[in-house]
């Protein structure tokens, strides 16, 4: 009984140490190299591009194939997470330079090594749910998985 209660106590105060994935924010969950897929809603269906995406506490960097220079581009956000709304938002500020910025407004979706991100850069505009991308002009999908550590 001594046994079975001292191993209860251990595996409580296990649980409540810092860093258990029962006590991360999303903040802290969405962090790291995720890789997926972009997919852009145009007028005639939808354009796919490969896409790898590292997130760090203060900006998104996301390498797209297939545009740029040697078949690449590269984006920087800043972002801005707001877990507590239904559904759950993400607003994106686009650094193509230090003179311009483009506001996007999203919603994501976090399920362990799992991201999804649907945003638009229509002014004020941000998707009520995540609709089929080909009904989406102008709207833009992130599909993502964690890259596992090598």
């Amino acid at each position: 009984m001594r046994g079975s209660l001292l191993a209860l106590a251990a595996g409580v105060l296990m649980a409540a140490l810092p860093g258990d994935s029962t006590t991360k924010t999303d903040q802290d969950r969405i962090l790291g190299t995720w890789t997926g897929t972009h997919i852009t809603g145009v007028s005639n269906g939808r354009n796919a591009r490969k896409v790898t995406v590292i997130i760090t506490k203060k900006a998104m960097r996301m390498t797209r194939e297939g545009s740029g220079k040697g078949g690449e581009s590269l984006i920087l956000y800043t972002y801005l997470l707001a877990p507590d709304k239904r559904p759950k938002t993400i607003d994106l500020v686009e650094q193509p330079d230090w003179n311009t910025k483009k506001n996007m407004f999203g919603i994501y979706e976090l399920k362990g090594d799992k991201l999804k991100i649907f945003y638009t850069a229509s002014l004020n505009a941000r998707p009520a749910h995540f609709a089929p991308i080909d009904d989406a002009v102008g709207h833009f999908l992130l599909v993502l998985d964690r890259e596992k550590p090598k």
